[in-house]
């Protein structure tokens, strides 16, 4: 199992890009301030509970690329100057 400090030590891409929470039938939108191979931080207009289940939907940005779909869990959320900004763990 890998540790907290470890999960820190990966990289981090720093981006700015859509992106959409869905929370069983509800809909948010927000964006992606960074991503790593195992979450990403996400500002978003209300809170979500730390523990809560989401899947998460990246737009690619180019014609032919998917878009970025994952399920993941809210592990932390913080108040920000615009909204909050959320962390959330990919389920893999």
């Amino acid at each position: 199992m890998i540790e907290i400090d470890e999960l820190r030590r990966l990289r981090r891409l720093e981006i700015d890009t859509p992106v959409t929470l869905v929370i069983e039938e509800d809909q948010l939108q927000g964006h992606c301030s960074d991503l790593s191979g195992k979450g990403m931080a996400l500002i978003l207009g209300r809170a979500v509970d730390p523990g809560t289940r989401v899947m998460v939907k990246l737009e690619g940005g180019m014609e032919n690329l998917p878009p970025f779909v994952a399920e993941a869990m809210v592990v932390r959320c913080d108040p920000a100057d615009k909204g909050f900004v959320v962390g959330v763990s990919f389920e893999i």
